[in-house]
């Protein structure tokens, strides 16, 4: 596991807001492309979806 610091050491806060909001976008994207897959193959998504 990486040292949490060392990405804050090398990144400023307006840094790490964007690329938190980065990483939610592409969360949501993928869960929306579980969704889909689950929708197609007919599948009962897990509660935490």
């Amino acid at each position: 596991m990486g040292d949490a610091t060392s990405v804050n050491d090398n990144l400023s806060l307006e840094e790490l807001r964007d690329l938190v909001a980065s990483l939610r976008e592409e969360i949501a994207r993928l869960k929306e492309e579980l969704r889909q897959v689950r929708r197609d193959h007919h599948e009962v998504p897990p509660h935490y979806l």
